[in-house]
């Protein structure tokens, strides 16, 4: 997976979206639901889909989702880094 989105990362091209963060988002949440009704405990997921909700919430969701590096470099107070 980072073959192709490591590449839209460092050149920046977010759009078009290949596959939209909001779908990212979707998947995640069944993910971390279905975990979370059968008591299984999945941090790694829950963090991804607490990641990709804050991109979301910051106007990400129609972009590809490797435009999550944006939140990461927000942290780093790198803004289009």
């Amino acid at each position: 997976m980072l073959d192709g989105r490591g590449a839209r990362m460092l050149s920046r091209e977010f759009q078009p979206a290949k596959s939209a963060l909001e779908i990212f988002v979707k998947d995640m949440g069944l993910v971390t639901e279905a975990a979370a009704g059968r008591r299984f405990p999945a941090p790694l997921a829950a963090t991804a889909n607490q990641l990709f909700l804050i991109g979301a919430a910051q106007g990400y969701s129609g972009d590809d989702d490797s435009d999550i590096v944006r939140v990461f470099e927000q942290w780093a107070d790198k803004p289009d880094a």
